[in-house]
């Protein structure tokens, strides 16, 4: 693959999540257990998260998750900025970004580092295998 199209597809898997977050948060899904499967797509089966308070989430724990998250922040906005493709090869990409969050007057801002891998479940070929966010303060 070309850097720039790794690059792409990575970002473009970044900001695909994000929506899927943005709309759970909202409330803007009508079938919550399709919204659910298709969200769950986007992970690795051996997906392994660390929060940016430290808590550990497996897949098992995101898929509880979810619907808990329905209408969690109405009107929740997510901005994806500052994101770097750092490495690369057929087997990974290794990304950062920032991720900012507003709603209800508040204002959440964490830089993650994810480890995407190739799979064809996704529109944009890779899948999360790692995340660990940390709060920007």
């Amino acid at each position: 693959m070309l850097n720039k199209s790794v690059y792409d597809k990575a970002l473009q898997e970044v900001i695909d999540l994000h929506v899927l977050i943005e709309n759970l948060f909202r409330g803007n899904v009508k079938d919550i257990k399709k919204a659910k499967t298709e969200f769950l797509e986007h992970f690795d089966k051996d997906f392994y998260m660390i929060t940016p308070s430290g808590t550990i989430l497996d897949l098992v724990k995101l898929s509880n998750w979810y619907p808990s998250s329905l209408n969690a922040r109405p009107g929740n906005k997510i901005e994806i900025v500052n994101f770097k493709l750092h490495d690369f090869t057929n087997e990974y990409a290794l990304v950062t970004y920032e991720e900012k969050q507003t709603f209800a007057e508040q204002f959440l801002h964490r830089i993650s580092t994810a480890l995407l891998i190739p799979s064809i479940k996704t529109v944009s070929g890779f899948v999360w295998k790692h995340l660990h966010e940390t709060w920007v303060i």
